[in-house]
């Protein structure tokens, strides 16, 4: 950075786009997301991304629109570019006239002018009688679905003009047998009329399915048949068979572990947010602890907006809240790279809820990047932490409702929107509802996700601990994270809009992953690698940085994990997936053949869901 003094600018308008409106009082702005083309004598032109409104800057201004990527008031940015670059210290008004000009050339976006395009709008017709389709997924925990269903005729109304299932993947004969007398228990002795879908249904579905479609076979049995060795996690496979009985309708699918209750937030408010950032946490030491949460006024966890908002647009969805305009504050947590898929036509395509017991993570590395208000209820007293660090026991959701466009899935209740077309789970290997996010979003770059202030009693009924040792180790990096990573890379890049269309590209990308040259698939999955570590170095040192205060024994853990970050960037890079069998060479070939079937079902996909419409 040169001194305060050397900025200058140099504007070149867009005469054909219409002034920016002035931001009001209360506002909050942040720097666009704009395309930048290098100039002589330190010069860039800026164009945004989306709107086409473009200028010209020197590289000392760019520097610091480039610290103003949230959204904050004007004087906040000023605040924060004077703490951040020492030569701007002092320079209050040289910052404002500098940012006023920015404004004035349409690169920052406004909050107020987005919650004034998203008023909340009523729809006129009312989704009550609308047919829900209900998925409970069970494998091999016979007692677990049993104790879900006992929870569920206590909370929910078992309307006749929805749909349920009881989908079945169990390996063991006799737990099948177990889930199958289940449902005729509840259908003879509550009238409550639960299907059973298990592996022998399945098997007839399938069969039925490929005699209509026989050129997809191959894609149809990986994305819909058993695996012949059923010790690999198939919790995908469920999922794509609870796509294809909702599909045309919401969709509702259940984990068997959790108790259907709906349970409040510690943290809560009346607000409404549009937001990128992750869901909080509190901890808790017994489930005596959080008992008091459990609400028993409004007890089911799927009604209300949970399914209302299903396929609603965005200003729809927001008037099941409020009928007032949103505040700007609204728009504090939104990433600018996100402001632009929150628009009138963007509809809900999944909805969920938090988790009060067991979150569901495999890991406990992400305790340590958790919101400023939640690290401190986490390294409340030293004992605690410790303790909070092995037992999962925990509330982790949101304090508001909250619309985000980067889905998180790790939600034991998920509301789908099956009216129209949605990918497949992948049906092996973990991380698949990471990957179908990303997926969904590949189809529908403005879905949306409409995330609930309340959560579920997630209790497996082998309650787990994690192992303290990981967490200041790097996660492994498997296969369907990488995936996803790819699609995400090629989304912005695909020009199409019909979901139709950008499902056989998504195939078509699939496909040539499956085909890339050994040399560059260890490539990719070095650099792939390398970007996950540095990003999550830098996120770490920023929690660093805004946590002065905080007790040493946390911040020790911190700066270990990021120690050991950065030395897994200088050892030796993976060059194959975690969490598959042989060695490197051996990964990457199962990946390549993966990949080819899964294009193949993606290939398959739409006509399988229209089949399913009409045959179950």
């Amino acid at each position: 950075m040169n001194n305060g003094t050397s900025y200058s600018f140099s504007f070149s308008y867009d005469l054909t786009a219409e002034p920016a409106a002035a931001p009001a009082v209360t506002d909050l702005v942040a720097f666009d997301i704009c395309r930048e083309y290098a100039l002589p004598d330190n010069q860039v032109l800026l164009r945004s991304s989306q709107s086409g409104r473009q200028t010209v800057v020197t590289g000392d201004v760019l520097y610091s629109l480039h610290q103003c990527a949230a959204f904050r008031s004007l004087a906040e940015h000023n605040r924060r570019l004077q703490k951040l670059i020492p030569e701007l210290a002092g320079q209050e008004q040289e910052i404002n006239s500098v940012l006023n000009s920015v404004l004035d050339a349409g690169l920052m976006l406004s909050a107020a002018s987005k919650t004034r395009e998203l008023q909340p709008t009523p729809e006129d017709a009312s989704p009550a009688d609308r047919s829900i389709s209900y998925c409970i997924l069970t494998c091999d925990r016979p007692q677990a679905a049993e104790r879900l269903l006992d929870s569920m005729r206590q909370t929910h109304d078992f309307s006749p003009g929805n749909r349920y299932w009881l989908v079945d993947d169990s390996r063991a004969p006799d737990n099948r047998k177990a889930n199958q007398e289940l449902c005729n228990i509840l259908q003879r002795e509550h009238g409550i009329p639960l299907e059973y879908f298990g592996p022998r249904q399945q098997a007839h579905a399938l069969a039925r399915m490929k005699q209509v479609l026989p050129e997809h076979t191959d894609g149809l049995d990986f994305l819909l048949g058993r695996a012949a060795d059923e010790s690999i996690p198939s919790y995908g496979r469920s999922r794509n068979w609870a796509l294809l009985l909702g599909a045309g309708t919401p969709l509702v699918l259940v984990d068997d572990d959790v108790l259907y209750q709906r349970a409040r937030t510690p943290h809560g408010s009346d607000d409404v947010a549009l937001a990128s950032t992750s869901r909080s946490a509190d901890f808790y030491s017994s489930d005596d602890d959080w008992q008091h949460l459990l609400d028993q006024e409004t007890p089911d966890p799927g009604s209300g907006a949970f399914t209302m908002a299903l396929g609603r647009t965005l200003p729809a969805a927001l008037a099941l809240f409020t009928r007032e305009e949103l505040p700007a504050e609204a728009l504090r947590h939104l990433l600018p790279i996100d402001y632009h898929h929150f628009q009138p036509w963007s509809k809900i395509r999944i909805t969920s809820c938090g988790s009060l017991g067991d979150p569901g993570t495999s890991g406990n590395q992400w305790l340590l990047q958790l919101d400023a208000g939640s690290r401190r209820r986490l390294h409340a007293t030293e004992a605690l932490y410790r303790q909070h660090l092995q037992q999962r026991n925990l509330w982790s959701g949101r304090g508001q409702a909250t619309f985000l466009n980067s889905f998180t899935l790790i939600s034991q209740v998920t509301g789908l929107d099956a009216t129209e077309l949605l990918p497949p789970y992948f049906p092996i290997q973990r991380n698949e509802d990471l990957l179908f996010g990303e997926m969904l979003r590949y189809l529908h770059p403005d879905a949306l996700q409409l995330d609930l202030p309340w959560a579920v009693p997630h209790l497996p009924l082998n309650r787990r601990n994690w192992d303290r040792e990981q967490l200041t180790r790097p996660a492994p990096y498997g296969m369907l994270s990488f995936s996803a990573e790819m699609l995400a890379r090629n989304r912005q890049q695909n020009p199409a809009e019909a979901a139709s269309i950008r499902m056989e590209s998504m195939a078509a990308l699939f496909f040539s992953l499956s085909d890339m040259p050994d040399t560059n698939l260890i490539q990719s999955i070095a650099e792939a690698t390398l970007a996950r570590y540095a990003a999550q170095i830098n996120h770490l040192n920023d929690i660093l940085a805004e946590s002065s205060d905080a007790p040493g024994y946390w911040r020790h853990d911190v700066q270990t994990y990021m120690a050991n970050l950065q030395q897994a960037m200088f050892a030796p890079l993976p060059e194959g997936f975690a969490l598959m069998e042989g060695d490197a060479r051996t990964r990457r070939a199962t990946a390549r053949a993966l990949w080819a079937r899964f294009a193949r079902g993606l290939g398959a996909w739409e006509n399988a869901m229209n089949w399913a419409r009409e045959n179950l």
